[in-house]
């Protein structure tokens, strides 16, 4: 079984618009989470890193938030090796 290799930080662009809070990534393809509430929004965001990653990409993998909610922290990706 080969082991998991980590990669890069991936960035996350915050903004806020019209009482929306916005999430994008220029390193995930697809990425944006939109949401009145933050913290919520954030408890989101590693599953739909992971969804977004595994199909348009391909990738298999865990992301964890390098800080907990409410910072909007870079997420950590850990590629996971293929069942």
């Amino acid at each position: 079984m080969a082991s998991a290799t980590k990669l890069h930080r991936v960035r996350i662009r915050y903004r806020q618009r019209d009482g929306f809070h916005l999430l994008t990534s220029p390193d995930v393809p697809g990425l944006l989470l939109s949401s009145k509430d933050l913290a919520r929004a954030l408890l989101q965001l590693p599953g739909l890193i992971e969804t977004l990653l595994y199909h348009n990409l391909g990738i298999v993998c865990r992301v964890e938030l390098s800080a907990p909610p409410p910072a909007i922290p870079p997420a950590e990706i850990e590629l996971l090796p293929a069942a």
